[in-house]
């Protein structure tokens, strides 16, 4: 065994690399029973599908359908305008979409450009190409991973400033929502961080990865 000393426990592994026979199976040491487990070949795939499913139930400015996202359904939100945080008096602009990010439902275009780039490396090192993994697109003969990563690049182009090219860090309501509340029931305005050299950054570089990437599926797209 191996002492874990953060955790005041000794732990061990099982080298399971010999077995061959795929079921169901719990291990019982004297009265102390595990969990099941299985065994089988394609162990990862149902998790590699529920991990690219998190990103549609995190999709902000549509209805989830229960269909899709079963518990986890719920109406539109956040398709307001919002307002710019320097002047929350005056125009409002349109940035609905993309993911939420966290608890708080603010979208980010940071953390928004790393994760569409995992997803682009997914696609490409693992030549992960599925078309039906459970999201409305599916069936549509363009990968859902891929479809799922221009739900969020269409917010992205959105939180680019038309006449200077930059693009806004964030947008989020000034007030964090309770850790309760759905994302329909924040309804406090909308606003937009300033635009800052990281965000600009990471949306060039995400956006020419795109064009790439989409050249094949949605020229217009890739054009853009």
């Amino acid at each position: 065994g191996i002492k874990n000393p953060s955790a005041d426990e000794t732990n061990y592994g099982i080298d399971f690399s010999d077995f061959n026979v795929e079921g169901k199976y719990y291990l019982q040491i004297g009265e102390e029973k595990s969990v099941s487990f299985e065994i089988k070949k394609d162990i990862y795939k149902e998790l590699v599908v529920s991990l690219l499913r998190f990103f549609y139930l995190q999709r902000c400015g549509e209805k989830l359908d229960a269909k899709y996202a079963e518990d986890f359904a719920h109406d539109k939100c956040h398709s307001d305008l919002a307002y710019y945080y320097e002047d929350q008096n005056g125009k409002a602009v349109d940035v609905s979409g993309g993911w939420h990010d966290a608890g708080d439902y603010g979208r980010y275009v940071v953390p928004g450009a790393k994760t569409v780039q995992d997803l682009f490396l997914a696609y490409e090192d693992y030549n992960y190409d599925s078309d039906a993994m459970g999201i409305p697109e599916s069936g549509n003969g363009v990968p859902d991973l891929l479809d799922e990563a221009k739900y969020e690049l269409d917010w992205m182009l959105k939180m680019q400033n038309p006449e200077n090219g930059g693009v806004y860090h964030k947008v989020t309501g000034l007030v964090f929502p309770g850790l309760a509340d759905l994302p329909q029931d924040e309804t406090c305005d909308m606003v937009l961080a300033p635009i800052s050299y990281n965000a600009t950054a990471d949306f060039v570089a995400v956006m020419a990865k795109a064009s790439v990437v989409y050249a094949d599926y949605d020229p217009d797209f890739a054009a853009t």
